[in-house]
């Protein structure tokens, strides 16, 4: 079997929102993500200050089918705590466990072998909202697609 390199995907900005600073409950965006050859997708953020993730604080994500605006959910395959993979969840905005710290940067994994799986969508875009009282700036949001199949 030749390498073609098509599974190698570098690291993209989420667009004209991937930094800046944004209001409470107000969000990065990012552009239209296209998952037709990849199943999982790795985030990579920098915030400029810190999200403390306690009560109802922190910062939020989640994901809208074909660049859609929020409201739009998607449906994740549970693998925690059901052995056998087939309950279904509604996936919203969900507030992320743990605190993120000023100027550090941290990496969110979302595939099979973390237990999400994205279930048969092409296309999908990705928010990140900040649920902090006042304003938060974001240095970076970045992702890179992975789990490379040739459509078939």
């Amino acid at each position: 079997m030749v390498n073609t390199g098509q599974g190698v995907d570098a690291w993209k900005d989420f667009g004209d929102w991937g930094s800046g600073s944004y209001a409470t409950a107000s969000s990065w965006n990012s552009v239209s993500i296209d998952m037709s050859h990849h199943s999982g997708l790795v985030i990579r953020i920098k915030p400029g200050d810190a999200f403390t993730a306690s009560a109802g604080n922190g910062l939020g994500i989640s994901f809208q089918r074909a660049s859609s605006a929020a409201g739009k959910k998607i449906q994740w395959g549970v693998l925690g705590g059901e052995a056998d993979g087939t309950s279904m969840q509604e996936f919203d905005t969900e507030i992320l466990a743990n605190s993120l710290v000023a100027n550090e940067e941290t990496y969110f994994v979302f595939d099979g072998a973390a237990g999400f799986n994205l279930l048969g969508m092409d296309d999908i875009c990705i928010s990140l909202k900040n649920q902090e009282g006042g304003p938060r700036t974001m240095e970076s949001v970045e992702y890179k697609r992975i789990g490379y199949h040739p459509q078939g």
